[in-house]
């Protein structure tokens, strides 16, 4: 009475995504996510470049390294080039389902503008017109 029995069986859940990333090429970077599942889930890798093509990170050598401790799992690189801008997959599955979480790594110069979220540059004003005219709106996003 009182016990709690560990579940024997459970489908894979990411407890904390992958996020999104901006890095400055040369620089190392480390993507990072929790998964949990039982049995323990397999994992593959995966890159998407930007035109849509898919790559598996788990069976090439890519430069990159995948590191798993408990539920914590990574994927490292030491020097991240240009040419690896795109998104990152992981999936994880065993024999009662699978789960995925991907981001997006923006590689960029030093000199390059600052990757961050959106912000607004221009904001909407106010404007007056008559009943039935045409409207435009404008504003200016950056990020």
């Amino acid at each position: 009475r009182g016990k709690t029995v560990a579940p024997s069986a459970e489908k894979p859940t990411f407890s904390q995504n992958l996020k999104d990333l901006g890095v400055v090429t040369g620089h190392p970077v480390t993507l990072s996510c929790k998964v949990h599942g039982v049995p323990e889930p397999e994992l593959k890798w995966y890159y998407i470049d930007d035109a849509g093509n898919i790559t598996s990170l788990t069976e090439d050598e890519h430069g990159w390294i995948e590191c798993r401790g408990g539920e914590v799992a990574e994927l490292k690189a030491d020097c991240v080039l240009r040419n690896q801008q795109g998104t990152y997959q992981c999936i994880a599955s065993n024999e009662h389902g699978q789960a995925s979480s991907q981001c997006y790594l923006l590689v960029g110069e030093l000199k390059d503008e600052h990757a961050g979220p959106p912000r607004f540059l221009r904001c909407l004003r106010d404007t007056w017109t008559l009943l039935g005219d045409e409207v435009v709106f404008e504003v200016e996003v950056a990020g």
